[in-house]
């Protein structure tokens, strides 16, 4: 497989959006790079069942680069992250990809979904993954393509930090040749 990228991008709001709408983000976070500056949440009130503002990344140019007779095959999105405090993990009680200022496909969302104890990346989605969406190589290669998160607290006084989010998006080309992957990582709220 060919690859492109990665690519980082400015592009990430947050706002309160029923169900996700208990509490704020702290820090910007870095828009440019895996640099542990971070966006969180280390409110005392980020206690059990409190979920965060939804977070929002777009690509604000078009980094994507995919054939417009390509077939989608799969999305992964990888988000660079951890908790500490608290007795247990924080789970992502929104995590679907957005098209236009409009969520597509599946929420992935849920208490499968749930954040380590030391900062790393962990992958949702796949290469055969399409989210329950009819991805198109127009829609993928828009600057308004990105996914929706939100974080929700299992514990009382958890903390949560985000230092990157990145999004990887897998095709066939025309004529069924081999598979060729693009690679966006997307600066933090």
């Amino acid at each position: 497989m060919a690859s492109q990228g990665p690519t980082y991008v400015v592009g990430c709001t947050t706002t309160s959006e029923s169900p996700y709408d208990d509490l704020g983000w702290t820090g910007t976070g870095s828009q440019a790079a895996t640099d542990d500056t971070y966006a969180y949440i280390t409110s005392a009130s980020f206690d059990a069942g409190v979920i965060s503002y939804r977070a929002r990344n777009l690509m604000s140019t078009s980094p994507f680069t995919v054939p417009s007779d390509a077939t989608i095959t799969g999305v992964v999105v990888e988000m660079e992250h951890n908790w500490t405090a608290g007795t247990s993990a924080p789970n992502y009680a929104l995590m679907q990809l957005v098209q236009a200022a409009t969520r597509i496909g599946t929420d992935k969302g849920g208490a499968g979904l749930t954040v380590p104890a030391s900062e790393q990346f962990t992958s949702y989605g796949g290469s055969t993954d399409m989210w329950g969406a009819s991805l198109t190589p127009s829609i993928v290669n828009s600057s308004t393509f990105g996914v929706d998160y939100a974080v929700q607290s299992n514990a009382t006084d958890t903390d949560y930090y985000l230092d990157s989010v990145r999004l990887t998006v897998y095709y066939t080309p025309a004529g069924g040749v081999s598979g060729h992957t693009s690679l966006i990582q997307f600066g933090v709220c």
